[in-house]
């Protein structure tokens, strides 16, 4: 449902503007022609309205009228606000008699196209990523070991299980990446939990493409040392954890320089999927 507008809306924790001064924020905003830098400000302000009142995922926001009176803004600005905000990924805009701006929450995925296109300018390459994933993911691991729950060992027991019945290697690359991404969420950092996921998306999405291939014995390997990991994450071994998921990262990072060694040295490209 559409917030309700006040003479005196909340806009954040203890603050709120009046009457008077949304007055003088719309004559500010006709001088200056609704400037970027205007559209910027309202921008930040909508997300702080948005988590501030823990608007979920679909929520829909006040009307482009409502928002005038709400962020004492003229219309123009509020335009370029939503614009700027739809663009980020933190709202999507339905068309239609019952349209409008709606919540989305921005996830890691919404972030790997900016990096993509940073990386690519800085010619980083596939190896950069994968090194930089076999830094971060060991880390989470260890943190993870502190935190760990008995229902998440048996996520983690049962991604290995499935991943020992894969029929390709897409098949195991894909429960892996569940694998990892259960370990990271364990490891409540939400930080290291974005970045993992973001250099997850760029990284996997290469070694998919690739021709990457699995010996019977390779494979073997690859479930024991993770059936490892989860032993030392369900002893609350946070240094050994750690140990066994860098060998993880470390086994998989040779098989695939063994199959695609030019992979390493691609550099990494936008890929838009608007």
């Amino acid at each position: 449902m559409s917030a309700k507008v006040s003479p005196n809306t909340k806009l954040s924790r203890g603050k709120t503007i009046s009457p008077a001064a949304n007055k003088t924020r719309r004559k500010l905003d006709a001088s200056s022609g609704g400037n970027a830098k205007t559209a910027a400000r309202i921008a930040s302000e909508i997300t702080t309205y948005i988590t501030d009142n823990d608007l979920s995922e679909g929520a829909k926001l006040p009307s482009e009228r409502e928002m005038v009176t709400l962020f004492g803004a003229g219309r123009w600005t509020i335009r370029e606000a939503l614009r700027l905000l739809e663009l980020v990924g933190v709202i999507r805009i339905r068309m239609g008699r019952n349209g409008g701006p709606t919540v989305h929450e921005p996830m890691g995925n919404d972030l790997s196209q900016p990096l993509q296109l940073v990386l690519q300018f800085q010619n980083a390459t596939i190896h950069d990523v994968l090194d930089a994933r076999i830094v971060l993911l060991p880390q989470m691991t260890r943190l993870a070991s502190e935190t760990i729950q008995a229902a998440d060992i048996k996520v983690l027991r049962r991604c290995v299980a499935e991943m020992d019945k894969a029929t390709d290697e897409l098949q195991f690359l894909e429960i892996n990446a569940v694998f990892e991404r259960t370990i990271a969420v364990v490891s409540q950092n939400v930080v290291l939990q974005i970045m993992s996921h973001i250099i997850d998306a760029i990284g996997y999405g290469a070694v998919k493409a690739a021709n990457i291939k699995y010996s019977i014995a390779m494979r073997h390997r690859q479930i024991m040392l993770r059936h490892d990991v989860i032993n030392s994450l369900e002893a609350r071994d946070g240094a050994a954890a750690e140990a066994q998921m860098r060998e993880v990262l470390e086994t998989s990072k040779q098989i695939w320089m063994r199959d695609e060694p030019e992979l390493f040295n691609r550099r990494v490209c936008w890929i838009p999927t608007f």
